[in-house]
């Protein structure tokens, strides 16, 4: 699973900013990123004394867009579990599902340089949406190409979305000032979510370039939610309500719409054995990508950066007994 571009977009802090752009000066950050200079200035430092090594911070994103789609995967199989009567396995996946986000995909962020101040997480959140429009501009076209015209137009909505969302930003980008509160009182109203139902579906298009592009959208959309819920939790904790709102409510239009509709479309949730076959594989590819990336970060010196992969993997080796429990192993 790569991390997508957009989900690399939404590291808002120095050092992961600057790894995103590849680029040092100013003027070549904001000529990646579409910002005034003085919002593109930051993106072009050098990472803080005692920070994780470019290529540590690069593994930490990664494995943080793997949580957060793992949290998102996992709820919408506890549901269909609701739907079939099996509390039980509901209960083991909405649990799991926590984990990976509240502890694993937290811890990440913390280390790879998600949350910076509310200003430069307005301005991380206006490059992700910015960025979306772009994958959603390639992927309606491979989708039209294919002849799925049901998924072009779904996403063609979703892309209408994303840039209601970047305008919105656009607008808090011009009060927001710092972490004081100030500005906040101009901050626009967030959109409103209409909630769609996951569901077990088969694929709605059976092209391998747009199968492979829905799964782009479907990591894309799980970290942009978690990426907001963090981002709100900051601006609440730092005097923004308003901030802390739109943030809140673009994150749910992402998750309880978009991730849900791109659900449903890429047949993400089958039958029980289908659900926990997914949920093994997921579990096995994460121990494995943790054991490399502790080892990797061993030899570059990060050590808090190799003790958290490891005590990752410790915990999804746990998550796959508890999934291996429920198939009967």
């Amino acid at each position: 699973m790569n991390a997508s571009a957009r989900s690399r977009a939404g590291f808002a802090t120095l050092a992961a900013a600057a790894l995103v752009s590849g680029l040092v000066g100013v003027n070549a950050a904001a000529a990646v990123t579409g910002l005034p200079a003085a919002d593109a200035a930051p993106l072009a430092a050098a990472a803080t004394p005692g920070s994780p090594s470019p290529a540590t911070v690069a593994d930490l994103q990664h494995a943080a867009v793997t949580e957060a789609f793992a949290y998102a995967s996992y709820r919408a199989y506890a549901t269909q579990a609701d739907a079939d009567g099996d509390p039980v396995a509901a209960r083991v996946w909405r649990t799991i599902a926590d984990v990976e986000y509240h502890d694993h995909f937290v811890k990440e962020g913390e280390q790879s340089g998600l949350v910076g101040t509310n200003r430069e997480n307005v301005t991380a959140a206006l490059r992700s949406e910015r960025q979306a429009q772009a994958d959603y501009r390639r992927w309606i076209a491979d989708a039209k190409a294919a002849g799925c015209t049901s998924v072009a137009k779904a996403l063609r909505e979703i892309r209408r979305d994303e840039a209601g969302h970047a305008r919105l930003l656009e607008q808090a980008l011009g009060t927001v000032r710092g972490d004081d509160g100030t500005g906040d009182a101009e901050v626009p109203v967030g959109p409103s979510s209409t909630p769609v139902a996951t569901r077990r579906t088969a694929p709605a298009c059976a092209d391998a370039t747009v199968a492979a592009d829905l799964a782009d959208a479907l990591n894309s959309e799980a970290t942009a939610w978690a990426q907001y819920d963090q981002w709100a939790d900051h601006a609440a904790n730092t005097g923004s309500p308003r901030l802390a709102a739109l943030f809140a409510a673009i994150g749910a239009v992402e998750l309880d719409e978009h991730f849900a509709t791109e659900a449903n479309l890429a047949g993400l949730v089958g039958d029980r054995a289908h659900n926990l076959a997914a949920s093994i594989a997921s579990e096995q590819d994460a121990i494995m990508m943790y054991g490399r990336y502790a080892t990797a970060a061993d030899a570059r010196g990060d050590a808090t950066a190799a003790d958290l992969f490891r005590e990752v993997r410790g915990d999804e080796q746990g998550h796959l007994r508890s999934f291996q429990a429920l198939r009967g192993e």
